[in-house]
């Protein structure tokens, strides 16, 4: 048990340090490298000023004088880090040009300052190859080269000085004012957002800011696991002052949760080896819970409460679909007996919950619908036989269904790990979405609608068309779920009058009136939608 104990991986722990480069103190800070022109007078100055000689042609980096993990070496889990940091960049004579800017980097460890750096190369990349190399910056840019944008501008840049994405500053970064920066980097969704604001505290910057850019990117396709971070900043022939004034890191690689577990049940079991016994009786009673039900405990029949409908039910399912049928314990499993902890949302249908499937392995989200309730094993019959028959990007993915276990219909979609629009709409995330990405999500909702109109072999009339049913996926692309109330017609024909059914806000007004659902009462919703995406406003206010 020791032996497998001493074998286990280390568990990455969160890594941080702070410093405040404003001291007065003439010393530079210990674990601060410097390189090139790069000096420390209470404050990180990153190209040559007036004492030092001419202030053109300089390029220095600044950066931490310790590699810092950006993968988990063994499980190769992404890190997630934000660095928050004031700068200031100034130019000696306001009527003169100036240039070229500060980055933030990360580069292969240790640092390296290329020879040939400087001007527009903001000391991060040689002038023979400004297009090759591992190193990932966010480039505040002062000067407008002939690969610029603008003269005021943030960009990304992946192993080259073109960058990849930029957004205009709105305001000149070049007249001293200190500008509080936010570089945060989610190593689960893989993107990367930077927030930029100005305000005069030069020791805590704004940890949040105005966000001007956002980018998916796997930073392990530019840089090793391990890396050097830092300052670069560089002067062609027109000059300007580069200070940093502060600067505060984190970092953490989240690690797999079964490794996480793990390690409490072998620690437990080496602390505590009067509890053993007991541990390994209630690990196999729980095992035993989770595959207790399977297709030999449970009639179909019971699940739908009469007669043979079910099992012709499930066996159309596997027929038609792409979608495979799960067995309980599968689900259970993936789960962990669908804990607390595992639940992402609950709603009048019942909850969702997240889940690993080892056998495929995939992340997962699991509807689990109320038991007992006729009209959801109508809409969980529906959806099944409705979604498994389409394909499109910007349409949820079903990934299989399971009714085994008595009064529980279960739905196994792809995972969405930034969750529904509402969601980030109405301030529950924390990020901002751009007018790009509203832009993005309006477009995809749009064509998941043509497709489901017009493209199909029959008309899919979908009838829920809601920011809470539009979902997003790891780079924000948009993708239409929850199919429970959609109706299969025919091309061309009339709309057909049923129960009012959808959500109210979102239906067309002859809907409400008459009952009767088209493709274009789904229009109108997608209008709701689209008005609310720009606004921020819900169409129905509740204490209104």
């Amino acid at each position: 048990m020791l032996v497998l104990l001493l074998t286990l991986p280390p568990l990455a722990a969160p890594f941080s340090f702070t410093y405040n480069f404003t001291s007065p103190s003439d010393t530079p800070p210990p674990g601060i490298a410097f390189q090139g022109d790069a000096f420390y007078n209470k404050a990180i100055r990153l190209t040559r000023d007036e004492r030092l000689g001419p202030i053109t042609s300089s390029a220095g980096r600044a950066f931490y004088s310790r590699a810092v993990p950006l993968a988990d070496p063994v499980t190769r889990r992404r890190a997630s880090f934000a660095a928050a940091f004031a700068f200031s960049i100034a130019a000696p004579d306001p009527a003169s040009a100036s240039g070229d800017g500060l980055a933030f980097f990360l580069s292969p460890f240790p640092s390296a300052l290329p020879s040939s750096s400087a001007g527009g190369l903001l000391g991060l990349f040689n002038s023979s190859a400004p297009r090759a190399g591992k190193l990932v910056a966010v480039e505040f840019d002062t000067y407008k080269n002939g690969w610029d944008p603008s003269g005021d501008h943030v960009g990304v840049d992946l192993g080259g000085i073109v960058s990849a994405a930029t957004a205009d500053c709105p305001t000149s970064m070049k007249d001293g004012r200190t500008a509080h920066a936010r570089v945060a980097y989610d190593g689960r969704a893989k993107n990367l957002t930077v927030a930029l604001s100005y305000g005069a505290n030069a020791t805590r910057p704004n940890a949040t800011g105005d966000v001007l850019l956002w980018y998916a990117v796997d930073l392990l396709d530019y840089l090793p696991d391990s890396v050097a971070i830092g300052f670069s900043a560089a002067t062609g022939e027109a000059a300007e002052l580069h200070q940093v004034l502060y600067w505060e890191f984190t970092s953490t690689v989240d690690p797999k949760e079964e490794s996480v577990i793990l390690w409490v049940v072998l620690g437990l079991c080496a602390l505590l080896l009067v509890l053993i016994g007991a541990g390994v009786v209630w690990f196999v009673r729980q095992w035993k819970k989770a595959g207790e039900f399977d297709d030999g405990d449970i009639e179909v029949d019971d699940v739908m409460g009469g007669g043979g409908e079910y099992d012709e039910l499930a066996d159309e399912f596997v027929v038609e679909s792409g979608p495979r049928r799960f067995r309980y314990a599968e689900l259970a499993a993936a789960t962990r007996n669908f804990a607390e902890d595992r639940k992402l949302g609950q709603g009048g249908f019942g909850a969702v919950y997240r889940g690993f499937l080892k056998e495929l392995g995939l992340e997962v989200a699991i509807k689990r619908v109320s038991k007992g309730s006729t009209q959801w094993r109508k809409e969980y019959a529906a959806e099944v036989r409705i979604i498994s028959q389409l394909r499109h990007r910007h349409l949820v993915r079903l990934v299989g269904w399971c009714h085994e276990h008595r009064g529980d219909f279960l739905l196994v979609y792809e995972l969405m790990p930034n969750g529904s629009v509402d969601h980030h709409l109405y301030g529950k995330s924390g990020v901002l979405l751009t007018w790009q990405m509203r832009y993005d999500v309006a477009l995809g909702l749009a064509s998941a609608m043509l497709y489901l109109h017009e493209e199909c072999a029959q008309c899919i009339v979908h009838r829920d068309i809601k920011p809470s049913n539009v979902m997003l996926d790891a780079t924000f692309g948009a993708k239409l779920g929850d199919f429970g109330l959609a109706k299969l017609v025919e091309h061309g024909s009339q709309p057909y009058t049923t129960a009012l059914a959808g959500t109210l806000g979102y239906l067309a007004p002859e809907c409400v009136m008459t009952g009767k659902a088209s493709r274009e009462s789904d229009v109108y919703s997608f209008g709701v939608v689209a008005l609310e995406i720009a606004c921020g406003r819900r169409p129905a206010e509740l204490d209104h």
